[in-house]
């Protein structure tokens, strides 16, 4: 980041900001994990309001900066895009749709604070979409806000795999002194709880929904930067992430990832740096081997994995996909080197939507047929995903059965427990043994507590800001790899929760692409505007 004279208080505020969230916030913890989602979630808000306050200073302060020295300013009036092509347009309706769900609780203080559930009330997603509203206007990212995150993200994976080790707590069984007395996370869990909290974030699906935004980040600057040393920091991070991938042991994170690769391939295809993108899944690769390696000759004793990470977890397999994606590697230079002229030549969106395409049939066939076998995964059922299609169910049938204000604009912030302990208390002691205040699931989640409304608000504020990234993103890899964290933890979210742990992060980030997009075109010049002066 250059600290030109325009705009530069705005600048500094978000870039301290911006090092707040992605220092501080992901590695802040209080009382171990027995009140992280508190300790987030004040960090968060008092985070957020200290922003807000300071980014309203430093307008005034750039008003009185360039009148003083007469530089000239650009306000940014209309960039000649339809209102719902707009991000900012999808996250004020996201706001509103929020505002309308705290009427439909009655206005009630639980729905503000969302202290019922996980604190994902009014107050948060206020702070959530003022702050996207300013970041997304324009935002000039800084190279060391990145550098930062990278060192942050690789310590919460390295607090992760000790854990794994279990290396990092004082034994409370054995008596046994550890050399990694600051990671004593874990110390004071019991032995039921003891393999489902890790790293800086408590529930393992939790810091899975981290490794999702950070490794998928990191691989979309691994695969589109020529800066030498970033790209270095990055594939450190990508190593460290496919180990961490299977040590959190939750296939929402494998699913996540999986749909940010899909996205990165089509992304590489059309920006000619398919090599890259295959160096990248060899270097996660390498990751998914050391854990391996780990698992059979240096942990003793772990929690049997399950779902994906139990098929990853073989040291032949392992060792096998490095070997074809290198051999895949070696193909595509012959192939490029071989029929350069003939590639360059194909039609690169009729190319990408048919993979598109081919891929929606093979995943179809592939559900129908599973499910016609018999095969677990692909048999919905109360069990299902761990019980997800216990809860799933359950949540449909609340919306369908809500009165139509409530279809349209939700129950109310925060309200989702409150309704499944009204209608199904029995089925969750007597199925599941628990109960559920969310449905692991945003859109569902959004649907009983937003409405359709907040759904479509949701959803377009998604859609929006990754079509304004891909197309006026100029093929930056800054862009690209807030882009690809952006599609990896909505891909990931729909088998995962909201929680003031990860959840504002991802708008955060999302905003930082939106707005260094913005950036970008200013820059070129195709941005249109008008003078102050």
């Amino acid at each position: 980041m250059e600290f030109k004279p325009n705009n530069i208080c705005k600048k500094i505020v978000i870039l301290v900001y911006t090092l707040a969230m992605f220092c501080i916030y992901p590695v802040i913890v209080d009382n171990a994990y027995f009140n992280i989602t508190i300790t987030k979630t004040n960090f968060f808000l008092g985070a957020g309001k200290v922003f807000l306050v300071a980014f309203i200073v430093a307008v005034f302060a750039d008003m009185i900066i360039h009148e003083t020295f007469d530089i000239e300013d650009k306000f940014f009036i209309d960039d000649s895009r339809r209102f719902f092509m707009k991000p900012g347009f999808w996250m004020e309706l996201f706001i509103l749709a929020n505002v309308m769900a705290w009427y439909m609780d009655d206005c009630s203080k639980q729905a503000i604070s969302g202290e019922n559930a996980r604190y994902m009330g009014l107050e948060m997603y206020l702070i959530i979409g003022v702050v996207f509203l300013c970041i997304a206007r324009i935002s000039d990212i800084s190279k060391i806000s990145i550098v930062a995150f990278a060192f942050v993200t690789a310590y919460t994976y390295v607090v992760g795999i000790v854990q794994h080790l279990e290396i990092d707590v004082q034994y409370w069984s054995t008596g046994r002194q550890s050399v990694f007395e600051f990671m004593h996370y874990r110390e004071r869990l019991s032995d039921n709880q003891f393999d489902i909290y890790m790293s800086t974030f408590g529930n393992i699906n939790i810091f899975s929904s981290f490794i999702v935004i950070s490794l998928c980040l990191f691989l979309g600057l691994f695969i589109f930067t020529d800066v030498l040393y970033l790209k270095l920091v990055a594939g450190t991070v990508v190593v460290l992430g496919g180990t961490s991938l299977m040590i959190a042991n939750s296939d929402s994170g494998y699913i996540g990832v999986a749909g940010a690769v899909f996205a990165l391939l089509l992304i590489s295809y059309n920006a000619e740096r398919i090599r890259h993108f295959i160096v990248s899944l060899i270097l996660l690769a390498c990751g998914n081997l050391l854990v391996v390696w780990l698992n059979n000759y240096a942990v003793r004793e772990y929690d049997k994995r399950g779902g994906f990470a139990q098929a990853f977890d073989r040291l032949d397999f392992a060792l096998v996909i490095i070997l074809a994606l290198g051999l895949l590697y070696v193909l595509v230079r012959y192939l490029g080197t071989k029929y350069n002229s003939k590639l360059k030549e194909a039609n690169k969106k009729k190319v990408t939507g048919f993979i598109s395409v081919a891929t929606a049939v093979v995943g179809l066939v592939t559900i129908v047929a599973g499910n016609a076998m018999g095969i677990g995964i692909f048999t919905f059922n109360d069990k299902w995903g761990t019980y997800r299609g216990f809860v799933w169910s359950r949540a449909w049938n609340i919306f369908c059965d809500a009165p139509i204000i409530n279809k349209l604009f939700g129950y109310g912030n925060e309200s989702f427990g409150t309704y499944m302990n009204a209608y199904y208390y029995e089925d969750m002691k007597e199925i599941v043994g628990r109960l559920y205040d969310n449905a692991h699931n945003e859109l569902l989640q959004y649907l009983i507590t937003l409405g359709i409304f907040g759904v479509i608000a949701y959803v377009g504020l998604f859609l929006s800001s990754v079509i304004y990234m891909l197309k006026y993103g100029k093929q930056n890899y800054m862009v690209y790899a807030f882009l690809v964290a952006t599609v990896g933890y909505f891909v990931q979210s729909l088998i995962n929760l909201n929680q003031p742990i990860t959840t504002p992060l991802y708008f955060v980030i999302m905003a930082l692409g939106v707005g260094y997009t913005t950036y970008l075109r200013k820059q070129d010049g195709d941005y249109d505007q008008i003078s102050s002066k």
